[in-house]
């Protein structure tokens, strides 16, 4: 029935990445753009080109029919996006209208933690193995180099490195 069928569908212009909304169509991830072009076409719903980085940004504004009466964020508001390996401070200023206050300039800082928990055995994704240990530790027991960049860019290459230096030097000792 039109009920259970998608509105649209939408994705990359390069990749065709489904958003998640329509994930559950797609069980693999080879899809082609060709692929999302004949679906639409089949299905007679429109396809929407999307920028990847935007749409986790705007699902702060979708709503489930139970979900009507829910806050949205009003604007302007601040959303730090981290997505793979992207990572951006981001001024929504409308749902059409948003501004990339600083991002990463090269690694990102989960590419940074997956990096680190690799050489040190502790499996993948690094990040949330990472971020548990830690809890444990003593905050001021190491420092490692912070990045001098100016305005709101950053970098983690340099705290990886750092950390891959240090790891080599008390494994040295």
């Amino acid at each position: 029935t039109r009920a259970d069928m998608p509105y649209f569908l939408t994705g990359t212009a390069l990749t065709a990445l489904l958003t998640a909304a329509f994930l559950y169509i797609f069980k693999s991830k080879k899809n082609t753009a060709k692929d999302f072009i004949l679906l639409a076409a089949a299905l007679g719903i429109p396809l929407i080109e999307a920028n990847h980085l935007q749409g986790p940004i705007l699902a702060h504004f979708i709503r489930r029919a139970d979900e009507a009466g829910k806050a949205l964020p009003p604007f302007p508001f601040l959303c730090l996006l981290v997505s793979g390996g992207n990572s951006q401070i981001v001024k929504v200023n409308a749902y059409n209208k948003l501004e990339i206050l600083g991002q990463t300039i090269d690694d990102a800082a989960g590419e940074a933690m997956d990096k680190c928990s690799k050489v040190m055995g502790l499996g993948y994704p690094g990040g949330p193995i990472i971020d548990r240990l830690a809890r444990q530790g003593n905050p001021s027991a190491y420092s490692f180099s912070k990045p001098n960049i100016p305005g709101l860019d950053y970098s983690f290459s340099g705290l990886k490195t750092s950390f891959l230096y240090f790891l080599r030097d008390e494994m040295a000792k």
